[in-house]
């Protein structure tokens, strides 16, 4: 494994780790290793090719998150002790944070990638992080203390995490230059937004909701039809989500669902679904 420092104009040095293995195949799902001790670690990615490329240092919680075209993957290096974003194409490995202490690891998670790949957040409690991918720079986002979700326009998240504050987590949305706004009507909910940065997904009891991502204003609401959880959006206007015996694509405008194939059913924790064909 080669280390490479890169100087910026700021002065400021960013460490590039080339590995040595990188393929163009995407991740398909990861899944923890099954050791039964309190100690243990370790992520395998499975690729579309059958391949199983190893991650064994990436710490069971908080988990790793897949980018959704499966060829980037973020988790936190328990070696390093950083939380580190990793490209199979190049094999390129970014730090997206210092060294950590054993006290700051533990208040990591949260790991969301924008649906395009481009950004990577994480939650640093009581801050959170984003990285782009294109330029290489990592942000603060002071105050938020858990990203949901994140496009290159807006940056959907809650402040206030600490348990037992008694305060509402209210939804807010960060702007690219950084000034804020309430999503209004959204209070203590997880939200899940379109590709289109346009709708925001709730999930309530036995229903799938849509709203717009600024104004908070209902748009759709449709049944959830005994899907257990949501995974994704699959494009602008389907959600989708795992049922008993498999997975449907929802229609969210259209009320209508139907069976996606060829998806690997998951087991609960320690399984990250990564790129879906559809």
């Amino acid at each position: 494994m080669a280390a490479v420092l890169l100087a910026t104009a700021g002065g400021v040095l960013l460490l590039l780790v080339l590995w040595p293995r990188s393929t163009g195949q995407p991740i398909v799902y990861g899944d923890a290793s099954h050791c039964g001790d309190a100690t243990c670690h370790g992520w395998s990615l499975h690729l579309a090719s059958g391949e199983v490329y190893p991650l064994p240092y990436a710490a069971q919680e908080p988990g790793i998150a897949i980018s959704d075209d499966g060829h980037r993957v973020v988790y936190l290096d328990l070696a390093d002790r950083r939380v580190m974003a990793r490209d199979l194409r190049d094999g390129t490995v970014r730090p997206l944070s210092p060294e950590l202490t054993a006290d700051q690891a533990v208040n990591i998670g949260g790991f969301v990638f924008s649906h395009d790949g481009g950004l990577v957040a994480y939650s640093a409690q009581p801050d959170s992080r984003i990285m782009d991918f294109g330029t290489g720079k990592v942000r603060t986002i002071a105050g938020i203390c858990q990203v949901f979700g994140l496009s290159k326009d807006l940056i959907w998240g809650v402040p206030r995490c600490r348990p037992g504050s008694g305060e509402n987590r209210r939804v807010v949305a960060i702007r690219a230059d950084g000034s804020g706004f309430l999503v209004p009507g959204l209070d203590d909910e997880e939200a899940f937004p379109s590709p289109d940065g346009r709708r925001l997904l709730l999930v309530d009891i036995g229903y799938y909701e849509a709203v717009d991502a600024v104004t908070g204003k209902r748009l759709a609401r449709v049944k959830r039809s005994g899907c257990e959880r949501v995974e994704r959006w699959l494009n602008d206007r389907e959600v989708l989500c795992e049922r008993s015996n498999g997975y449907q694509a929802i229609d969210i405008a259209r009320a209508t669902s139907r069976t996606v194939t060829g998806v690997p059913a998951s087991w609960g924790t320690g399984f990250v679904l990564g790129r879906v064909e559809w």
